[in-house]
């Protein structure tokens, strides 16, 4: 972590799914990664490259993202 400059880096484990309904619940699904966080003085950017962990064949094996306003 850069204080002065406002910069935190970030590894970040997640493991979830999504569901059409509460009776039929199916496996997790699990990603990592590694960021990087700025405080810019134009507003918060958020850099993610995240790992498919058990890639499906249609997946590609990373997601690299990019987001500028308020993180939540």
């Amino acid at each position: 972590m850069l204080p002065e400059l406002r910069v935190k880096g970030v590894v970040f484990f997640d493991a979830g799914n999504s569901y059409q309904d509460f009776h039929n619940f199916g496996e997790l699904r699990y990603t990592t990664g590694l960021g990087v966080r700025w405080i810019s003085p134009f507003g918060p950017i958020r850099i993610e490259w995240g790992f498919n962990l058990d890639r499906k064949p249609d997946e590609s094996a990373s997601k690299f993202e990019f987001a500028f306003g308020s993180f939540f």
